[in-house]
């Protein structure tokens, strides 16, 4: 496949690996900022309100 072929040559190339490399970690980063800030709103306390309590209240 010349696909296959056209990636070994790129991955060869110590430019294109640094920035494949600082691409792969930006994005990792943005998703763990995303799963963050997901998790703070979705399973905050304070964003259930007044009227929904806790499940550990719930007793």
């Amino acid at each position: 496949m010349q696909v296959i072929t056209e990636l070994r040559a790129l991955l060869q190339l110590r430019d294109f690996r640094r920035l494949f490399t600082v691409r792969v970690v930006s994005q990792a980063g943005d998703g763990m900022f995303q799963v963050g800030l997901a998790s703070l709103l979705l399973f905050s306390p304070r964003a259930r309100g007044p009227h929904r309590p806790s499940p550990a209240r719930s007793r």
